[in-house]
């Protein structure tokens, strides 16, 4: 049996990485990633002293934990997926005559990130374009083949 010093010890040493990621980088993905480490360092320990105290409760604090992770990380990824698309519009309505945008794919189905995209369009003054009776996904792909389909069906 693995002493708990052991798990201890490096969830320190996991701990301590994610905090050295989150000060000394800049980029956002990568401050999210030092999140993830340093909340992976956390669930370690509790699951270290659940064990060492032969009890379930370190593990079901991961639950909640792993939860809380999740939802940033996708928070955090809408955000930054936000931003990414307000440079790309940004540099292509410079100069151009590009003042409407279209946001489709499944990726919009996410609200978050489909509100912060759109308010941070519009305070471009770009005009923007999204689903309204179609989904974004697969759903919305499919009705637009079947109606190629039943158009080239006329046609022939």
């Amino acid at each position: 049996m693995v002493p708990i010093t052991y798990y201890l010890v490096l969830s320190a040493i996991l701990f301590a990485i994610g905090t050295a990621g989150v000060f000394v980088r800049r980029n956002l993905i990568t401050i999210l990633l030092s999140i993830e480490i340093m909340l992976n360092a956390v669930n370690l320990t509790f699951v270290a002293f659940g064990r060492g105290f032969g009890t379930a409760d370190g593990q079901i604090i991961v639950f909640f934990v792993m939860t809380v992770a999740a939802a940033e990380a996708a928070v955090g990824l809408a955000i930054v997926i936000a931003r990414l698309i307000d440079q790309l519009s940004h540099r292509a309505g410079n100069g151009e005559e590009i003042r409407t945008i279209a946001l489709s794919g499944g990726v919009f189905q996410n609200r978050v990130l489909l509100e912060q995209v759109v308010a941070r369009l519009r305070a471009l003054d770009f005009n923007v374009l999204t689903h309204r009776q179609v989904p974004a996904n697969d759903g919305g792909v499919a009705l637009g083949q079947a109606v190629i389909a039943a158009a080239r069906a006329l046609v022939h």
